[in-house]
């Protein structure tokens, strides 16, 4: 139990600060990528169709231009390029990459909240249907008559699979490593056990009878230096019983001669 225990702590120590170390670098990285996308975006927007948009929402061609800006900046990996106003009102959005928005709207809150001149901020990982995951970045867009506009791109977290596979496989480790470790636990208590058995079993066979067979265990390591050393006890005490039989046998011999004397005369 002792070594079992040991084992669970040591791989849990190890596997679940695996798991989020790579999970928060992996989450950094991707955060500080979408951070770059998002000034590169910001800054390469026409900002005068933005203000013009912001302004009037209803501007169907200023709007159609600004999505056929937003579908050339999709590059691979982005999931949805949206530009929002503040109240959450959608400006314009790529069409091909659009998301279902509903399923996003945790993010929305924090992500337009942002000041004028604010950094870019990153939201967490979301899960989607189909086990897809995203994550979103959003950055203030300076417009000519200073109202807030916001662009929000969201792009896929495909490592999140890589994670959650690692997590199962860990998950699997553990497991291999339980099992194989309560293997082991049996033989090595197992080769513990039978020689402190046999050594038991010799030692009540003394207390029964001195007389009884010596047992060898024929190993090296320690069990073997206990066994030798209970054989030599026996046989002392066997040579000792020996010595008291003929002390005995000898002071009865002494003791019988003068009472058969005594015996006699007194007959």
């Amino acid at each position: 139990m002792l070594v079992l225990g040991v084992l669970v702590v040591s791989m849990s120590l190890l596997s679940i600060p695996l798991y989020w170390y790579s999970r928060a670098a992996l989450e950094e990285e991707l955060g500080d990528q979408l951070k770059r996308i998002n000034r590169i975006m910001a800054t390469t927007l026409d900002q005068e169709l933005i203000s013009m948009l912001s302004v009037e929402p209803g501007l169907t061609s200023v709007r159609q231009q600004l999505e056929v800006s937003l579908s050339k900046l999709a590059v691979p990996g982005i999931e949805g390029l949206t530009l929002y106003k503040q109240d959450g009102t959608i400006l314009a959005q790529d069409r091909q990459l659009r998301q279902n928005i509903a399923e996003l709207s945790p993010a929305l809150p924090t992500l337009l909240s942002l000041k004028n001149d604010a950094e870019p901020v990153v939201s967490e990982i979301y899960r989607l249907a189909g086990d897809k995951y995203v994550k979103a970045s959003a950055i203030p867009v300076r417009t000519n008559q200073g109202s807030q506009v916001i662009l929000v791109v969201w792009v896929g977290a495909n490592y999140m699979a890589v994670i959650n596979q690692m997590a199962g496989s860990l998950l699997w480790i553990m497991l291999a490593s339980f099992l194989i470790a309560i293997a082991m636990t049996l033989v090595f208590s197992r080769s513990l056990i039978k020689p402190v058995r046999a050594l038991s079993s010799y030692a009540r066979s003394i207390q029964t009878n001195i007389y009884s067979e010596p047992v060898e265990l024929h190993r090296s390591d320690e069990f073997g230096d206990l066994n030798q050393s209970l054989i030599d006890m026996h046989r002392d005490i066997q040579k000792q019983e020996e010595s008291a039989r003929q002390l005995l046998a000898g002071i009865a011999h002494e003791i019988k001669n003068p009472l058969g004397g005594m015996e006699i005369y007194s007959g």
